[in-house]
């Protein structure tokens, strides 16, 4: 539906700044759209604008073409220009440059003036800019990654790139140091992947040039070594390339246009990558705090296949700070419902997720512990220290032995630091889950909770009962022990809930959780009414508790 007052903003807005625009409401049978037309300068010349919003106005992007077409637009290389050569300068994902909902007509006006003084010099492209069904395939075998902002200064410049790569990880290479063709170091960086890792590190030279003013069309129509070097050799500030026999090549051609070419009887491409905070978030922005939360350290007891996902899910929302402690092997069995793979059979669960964890994000910084910690009484000391520098503990170890080891000791931590603990689980066969949010000295301790639903049979009936109901060959009830039955998308959704628990709590806030204590269902029946509820359950101190007595 439209929104009928941003409209009438819009239209005294757009003719304030530009009161030669004309504004119309076009009707093609039950569909209407909304349009601004009008003349721009740019260079003293004018264009004529054409911007169409459809009934959702302002939801979705706008339409934006030049009527005249001076500009041959159906002739810029890319793949976000429509058959009626409307021009990409939005996409609705919320990255940078992208269409959001705030910005006003007089803006995309501005934007579009931006855009043709670039055509206007010679650089083809619209912000969106990707190589679609080009000459050589481009392959994603490789990643090299550029973590810095440094760009050549002159056409034709040229030197080396150090990259550092793990013997065991051949698709992820990471610049660390750039030199000019004299040797002279431009910038170094450092890797934040490998920062934590000092075995199978190796460095790899690779030669970079700068073709400012070559199209990507042109140098992917290059298709082997042979003709990579004749086409070289016609460019006078690029010969001294040629003294080097070279295989591995990277070209910039513009700040956001980097290719990786192996050069061979047939060349393989690939695109350059930059991750930088700002761009690996910028889906989250305006969603939540993405600073605040990259800030935030978080330890997870347990990374199977519930513990995994919350993981995952916190790392993509933007945590960067883990500490992961989980014994077990990923065996076959955990392959239908864990995020790792089967190149991480029979390797240790927090270590493989380490390394999972630092491929989605490299500045990410993740400690695991491949062993037991609760298992170890002169361990106490040091698992203390983990605990007491985290921002937010989960526990999805589905073991209620370690569940109260680790309550104690937060009972213990509490007289110094208040650190909220979110215990999660999942219900018999995959039926639903259970979270309890716990800060001891504010709320009632997990033993507090454990405690009353044994002096009330109702509640512990919920969390304690193995087999509370049968229902079309279906058996419904709470864990007894982990690995039980579950299906993946159950669970998914589940760590979802659990997530977004610990996300509000990470920023100090309560848009959705009002209670601490919850139960999920995936299906109808027993205290549920409908499929995917989500319920509270209150919980109340327990007089004189043995672990959070004298914390309140």
């Amino acid at each position: 539906m439209c929104d009928k007052k941003r409209l009438e903003f819009e239209i005294e807005n757009t003719f304030k700044h530009y009161p030669n625009f004309k504004y119309k409401l076009i009707r093609q049978g039950k569909y209407r759209f909304f349009a601004w037309v009008g003349e721009i300068y740019v260079d003293k010349k004018s264009y004529y604008l054409y911007i169409r919003f459809g009934a959702s106005f302002p939801n979705v992007r706008p339409a934006v073409s030049l009527l005249d077409n001076r500009l041959e637009v159906e002739k810029i290389d890319t793949s976000h220009k429509d058959k009626y050569d409307n021009l990409c300068l939005y996409t609705s994902d919320g990255s940078e440059n992208s269409w959001n909902k705030n910005y006003t007509i007089a803006n995309v006006i501005e934007k579009t003036k931006v855009f043709i003084e670039k055509r206007l010099k010679g650089q083809d492209k619209d912000v969106h800019k990707t190589i679609n069904n080009a000459v050589i395939d481009l392959t994603n075998e490789k990643k090299y990654v550029i973590n810095f902002k440094w760009f050549p200064k002159k056409n034709g410049e040229s030197g080396e790139i150090i990259f550092e790569n793990k013997l065991d990880n051949e698709n992820f290479n990471y610049a660390i140091c750039i030199k000019d063709i004299n040797d002279n170091i431009i910038e170094e960086n450092v890797n934040p992947y490998f920062e934590s890792i000092s075995d199978n590190i190796i460095t790899k030279k690779i030669k970079w040039i700068c073709m400012k003013r070559e199209s990507i069309y042109k140098i992917l129509s290059i298709k082997n070594k042979k003709e990579f070097y004749s086409y070289i050799r016609k460019k006078q500030t690029l010969k001294s390339m040629l003294e080097d026999d070279i295989d591995e090549i990277i070209i910039f051609m513009s700040k956001e246009d980097k290719l990786f070419v192996k050069l061979g009887e047939k060349n393989e491409f690939s695109n350059i990558i930059n991750i930088e905070k700002g761009m690996f978030f910028a889906r989250n922005r305006n969603i939540i705090d993405v600073e605040k939360i990259s800030n935030k350290k978080v330890t997870v007891f347990g990374v199977g296949s519930l513990g995994s996902k919350i993981t995952e899910m916190l790392c993509r929302s933007g945590v960067e700070n883990f500490t992961i402690v989980d014994y077990d092997q990923f065996a076959p069995e955990n392959l239908s419902r864990h995020i790792l793979t089967t190149k991480d059979l029979f390797l240790n669960k927090a270590i493989a997720l380490k390394k999972r964890i630092s491929s989605i994000n490299p500045s990410a910084k993740v400690m695991p512990f491949s062993f037991n910690l609760f298992n170890y009484d002169e361990l106490y000391l040091c698992v203390k220290d983990i605990i007491s520098d985290s921002d937010l503990i989960i526990c999805s170890t589905g073991d209620e032995e370690s569940e109260y080891f680790l309550n104690d000791m937060m009972s213990d931590i509490s007289k110094e630091k208040k650190i909220p603990c979110i215990y999660s689980g999942i219900l018999g066969n995959g039926f639903g889950g259970r979270i309890h949010k716990v800060i001891i000295g504010e709320t009632p301790c997990y033993k507090c909770i454990k405690l009353q639903q044994e002096k009330q049979p109702e509640i512990y009936k919920l969390f304690n009962e193995n087999v509370f109901s049968q229902t079309n060959n279906y058996k419904l009830g709470i864990y007894s022990e982990p690995g039980i039955p579950g299906l993946d998308v159950d669970i998914t959704i589940f760590a979802g809930i659990v997530v977004k628990m610990s996300l509000e709590t990470l920023l100090e806030e309560k848009k959705i959780f009002k209670y601490n204590n919850y139960i999920w269902s995936n299906m109808e029946g027993w205290i549920f009414q409908e499929p995917f509820m989500l319920k509270n359950i209150k919980f109340s101190r327990v007089e004189n508790c043995s672990s959070c007595e004298g914390a309140l």
